[in-house]
């Protein structure tokens, strides 16, 4: 093409295009959208409002316009965060959501035409608020002592601020601490916290709060408190003896060194033959007034040949309680004892024998173990298993140890039974034990896969037993040589009873089982709702056993099938029951603290005793009395008809009690026993 031609053309567009422009009034600038960026109302933690405006869009029509925003480019468009405006007005409000606490944003408002192009406004930026922790001076913590006080610190927005410190600023002049006064600081995240102010002084006024300083530096407080300091303690001596203790009294002497600068409430000596550091809560002996001088205090109505642990105490005029060093003494054995005898298996290691009517003490001895399991008394020999390892044979009347026998694992509730002059017994290495009840000299013993907690029974020359391998087993007495064994589908911690040719024992399994002794087979089962760990007892073709699902159950020894009834307790049974064939009642223990008198021809309640703990042993009736030990460490002397109790009956070990007791008249046993007591009578 001519050049001249191709200018021609180039003028002629360039024209049209003026001639257009002239038509419109606009400047070529113009067709971008003109925009305003207004200033930021005041920045919360997480949002902030600003308003943007358009101000001029020439011919073109508006498709979007709003703010834009960053923390980080100083000149944001439309690739960063954007909040659209609301609305056909020229000017909006838009809400700023979702910010970082503590951070500065740029943001401008931006528009977009139909024409797709962008115009933005000035740049302008806000800071958001840091997040003030919002903090709490919660309770004390017990009382303040003369040196020192607890309370209690909580940041109760922990979640949404990040803390730098808190805890406590206290002050004995400024009624509102601040962090330039002294200070106590929490460990961890805000939440609940106990913080300890220290080295106080005593008897002086202190005014504390919570405080909590924010990774911003921003400190914020709690509500102020005040709290004053007690006054010092009063130092409580224990002094010697005065003589030497007799069967049931004993003077010792105590002391408040500092009375001169306390004042005293009271003051005295507290004593305890099971806590090795007794208190206020358990018994004492106050002194008269209050000068704390050197005084010589009798306590009487003790314990029989039994250790006592004895101290001071003080309390002084802000009711603060102080003790002196702990000292002991050995209480004398009665004079006198009475061919009757109750002897008593604890958890604290001992084996007591017991007056049965007053429950003194007329001896004690002492294992390496607990003794959880229950004792017997056969040809002139006390026997009973502990934890220690070793079986014992004692002199019943004296204590004296005959002989022991060790086994090398504990005898842990497996109570021994005596046939002829065999002691039969299991422990916790699986094994069942023959032992010749004269000499203590190992006859034979028969290995299982478990632990054996059950007691053995034996009947027409042979032994029976279950262990937690899930077996019941028959054994040869004379041989130790297995006869059978039945599988179950739990572990057997019942011990059996044998009756009429057949064997009942209980499972882990939940089930009662009645197994023929000569063959092991089932002649009948009943699934209970708990596992049985109650040994089953016999009596006038009733048997009855309890079960970890509360209820005590009756059936026909023979044909089994459905309760004849069932008893509900408030708790599992462990216990094992006992009847008597004088009152027709069955008796049993409970884990809900009680011993019950059931009727035993129709499952009705006659009775029931309250102790302060488990009655998991079972209770025995002898000397015209129930006996009944609580793992609360007492044995408790019951009417048999009523169940109200014989008080003047009184026995309390250092430790609870498993073990079912064991009456005894010169050596010979008497009474009515569970099952699994070794001394069925």
């Amino acid at each position: 093409m001519p050049i001249f031609f191709r200018n021609l053309l180039l003028f002629l567009g360039m024209a049209l295009l003026l001639a257009n422009c002239a038509k419109w009034k606009l400047e070529p600038y113009d067709l971008i959208p003109q925009v305003k960026t207004g200033s930021p109302s005041a920045p919360a933690t997480t949002s902030v409002q600003v308003e943007c405006s358009i101000t001029s869009l020439g011919p073109n029509a508006l498709t979007e316009f709003g703010i834009v925003f960053s923390s980080t480019n100083q000149l944001p468009t439309i690739s960063d965060t954007k909040v659209p405006a609301t609305g056909a007005n020229s000017t909006a409000q838009v809400m700023l959501n979702g910010l970082q606490p503590n951070t500065t944003y740029y943001y401008r408002t931006y528009a977009i035409n139909d024409k797709g192009l962008v115009g933005y406004g000035e740049i302008q930026s806000f800071k958001t608020a840091t997040v003030i922790a919002d903090v709490r001076t919660l309770e004390l913590v017990g009382s303040p002592t003369p040196t020192s006080f607890q309370t209690q610190v909580q940041v109760a927005n922990a979640s949404a601020v990040t803390l730098k410190e808190f805890g406590i600023v206290y002050s004995t002049t400024n009624q509102q601490p601040t962090t330039s006064d002294a200070k106590a600081t929490a460990s961890g995240s805000g939440a609940t916290t106990t913080v300890t102010i220290s080295n106080l002084q005593p008897n002086t006024t202190y005014y504390y709060r919570a405080y909590a300083i924010s990774d911003a530096g921003t400190v914020s407080y709690g509500e102020a408190k005040q709290i004053k300091t007690g006054e010092p303690a009063a130092v409580a001596e224990t002094l010697d003896l005065v003589g030497t203790a007799s069967a049931t009294a004993v003077q010792v002497g105590v002391q408040v060194s500092n009375a001169s600068v306390v004042s005293l409430k009271e003051y005295g000596v507290v004593y305890s033959p099971s806590s090795q550091t007794p208190t206020t809560g358990d018994s004492k002996v106050v002194a008269s007034g209050l000068s704390g001088a050197s005084v010589s205090l009798t306590i009487s109505n003790l314990q029989p040949n039994t250790t006592y642990y004895y101290r001071a105490y003080a309390i002084n005029g802000a009711g603060t309680v102080t003790y002196g060093a702990v000292k002991t003494f050995q209480t004398t054995a009665l004079s006198t004892a009475s061919p009757l005898m109750l002897y008593v298996a604890s958890t604290d290691g001992t084996l007591y024998a017991l007056d049965p009517n007053s429950g003194a003490i007329n001896w004690k001895f002492s294992t390496g173990g607990t003794l959880n399991s229950n004792p017997v008394v056969a040809n002139g020999r006390l026997l009973f298993g502990s934890n220690d390892g070793n079986l014992y044979a004692l002199d019943p009347a004296k204590g004296t140890k005959l002989w022991s026998f060790p086994a090398g694992a504990s005898f842990a509730s497996s109570s021994p039974v005596v046939d002829g002059n065999t002691v039969y017994i299991g422990n916790t290495n699986g094994n069942v034990y023959a032992i010749n009840a004269t000499t203590g000299a190992q006859q034979w013993s028969f290995p299982t896969k478990a632990q054996i907690l059950s007691s053995p029974s034996i009947a027409n020359g042979v032994v029976y037993v279950g262990s937690y391998d899930n077996n019941v087993y028959a054994i040869e007495a004379s041989t130790g040589k297995q006869k059978w064994a039945y599988t179950t589908k739990g572990e057997v911690r019942s011990s059996p009873t044998v009756s009429n040719g057949i064997v009942y024992i209980g499972s882990g399994d939940k089930a009662i089982y009645a197994l023929d002794a000569q063959t092991g087979a089932v002649k009948w089962s009943y699934s209970t709702g708990g596992k049985v760990d109650s040994s089953p007892v016999v009596a006038n073709g009733v048997l009855y056993v309890g079960s970890r699902d509360r209820k005590l159950y009756a059936f026909d020894a023979q044909a089994g099938g459905n309760p004849k009834w069932t008893y509900t307790t408030g708790d599992e049974i462990y216990s094992s029951p006992m009847v008597t064939p004088t009152f027709g009642l069955v008796y049993v223990g409970s884990d809900d603290y009680k011993v019950y008198a059931i009727e035993s021809s129709s499952g009705t309640l006659r009775w029931s005793f309250t102790s302060k703990y488990w009655m998991s042993a079972g209770p025995i009736y002898a000397n015209g009395l129930i006996y009944a030990s609580s793992y609360d460490g007492r044995v408790y002397a019951l009417e048999p008809a009523s169940g109200s109790q014989r008080t003047s009956f009184s026995f309390l070990s250092s430790s609870g009690l498993f073990a079912v007791p064991v009456m005894a008249v010169n050596g010979d046993v008497t009474g009515f026993y569970p099952s699994n007591s070794g001394a069925n009578k």
